[in-house]
């Protein structure tokens, strides 16, 4: 996602120096989050993390959350899928969860343990009382496929753009968490459609270390705002199936 509005911001010439983009996997997003909240506040680090940043402080792995950062940003939303192998049993999210509820603690579900794909699980869990699985670390979106393919696990959340991919290895998706149907997957139905209160998407935010300057902090979101308008940026989050939503300011705080 970063190096999309990376490319949108070098075809515009929307930065005097170039943006560069290092990894820093690990954790549950954890390493890169630490690494950012430890750097120099003078506008030359950022990090561009989703909700992980939010889970990570409620399950535990780390004591901080987002009041460790200057909020910059909320750019781009993506949806989330529940998803069996074509041979489950289950066909829709109900019977899923009404199994959870009968056999609790059985269904092997696949996630990054306190990462979003853990906590849209919990959710459905808080929605049907009663309901429970059994938790297993899956790694990411590939990793959770192979596993799900190889009947180590049962089910396993993925986001939309992920499961467009896994659909023809053998992947049925039950439900997707946003508000309305995707229309590159009209066959899916929400959560809310089969009756389970839990809407859940994902976006992608940029944050500075706490302390840097407000004036930093609006010089790149405008930035970040001019890169989300761009042709190149909106053409390619159509294609990985993302709304190209932008958050900033009050508005951002409030959503947060």
């Amino acid at each position: 996602f970063a190096r999309i509005i990376k490319a949108g911001i070098d075809e515009n010439h929307l930065l005097p120096q170039p943006l560069v983009i290092i990894n820093r996997p690990g954790g549950s997003s954890t390493i890169g989050s630490r690494y950012v909240r430890d750097a120099k506040p003078d506008g030359y680090t950022l990090l561009m993390l989703h909700d992980a940043l939010i889970t990570a402080k409620f399950s535990g792995l780390v004591p901080y959350g987002p009041e460790a950062y200057e909020p910059v940003a909320g750019t781009g939303e993506i949806g989330l899928v529940v998803a069996v192998h074509e041979s489950s049993p289950y066909r829709t999210l109900n019977d899923f969860l009404d199994a959870a509820k009968v056999t609790p603690d059985e269904i092997v579900y696949g996630v990054n343990l306190g990462a979003p794909s853990h906590f849209l699980a919990l959710r459905m869990e808080h929605a049907v009382p009663g309901a429970k699985f059994r938790y297993t670390q899956a790694g990411d979106g590939t990793d959770r496929v192979h596993n799900l393919v190889g009947g180590h696990i049962q089910a396993a959340t993925f986001s939309a753009t992920e499961y467009l991919n896994f659909k023809e290895q053998g992947v049925r998706g039950l439900a997707i968490f946003g508000e309305e149907r995707r229309a590159s997957l009209p066959e899916l139905p929400t959560a809310l459609e089969q009756n389970i209160d839990v809407v859940e998407v994902n976006m992608q935010y940029w944050w500075f270390p706490k302390g840097t300057s407000p004036k930093h902090v609006a010089y790149v979101a405008n930035v970040l705002r001019q890169a989300m308008q761009s042709d190149t940026v909106r053409e390619k989050l159509a294609k990985l199936q993302m709304a190209p939503n932008f958050l900033t300011g009050d508005e951002f705080r409030s959503f947060l």
